[in-house]
């Protein structure tokens, strides 16, 4: 008996991949998780991006900067 149980969940794992089912609220938690990561994600690159935009417009404004006092200093 023993060894039939034992092939009759082999054959259920091999069947399903070797996954079990999971509790509807594991999952609704796991997919809580993964929506506060994408929000976490997409809150950082929009910073990232803004800081970069930033660091664009000071690099421009220093290189005028730069072109000016050049500018007085030759002329």
């Amino acid at each position: 008996m023993r060894t039939a149980l034992a092939e009759s969940v082999l054959e259920f794992e091999s069947r399903n991949y070797g996954m079990v089912p999971a509790k509807e609220s594991l999952v609704n938690e796991m997919l809580k998780r993964i929506k506060v990561e994408d929000e976490y994600k997409k809150t950082f690159a929009s910073y990232v991006w803004s800081n970069l935009k930033l660091e664009r417009k000071l690099i421009g404004c220093l290189a005028l900067i730069f072109y000016i006092v050049i500018a007085l200093k030759s002329g």
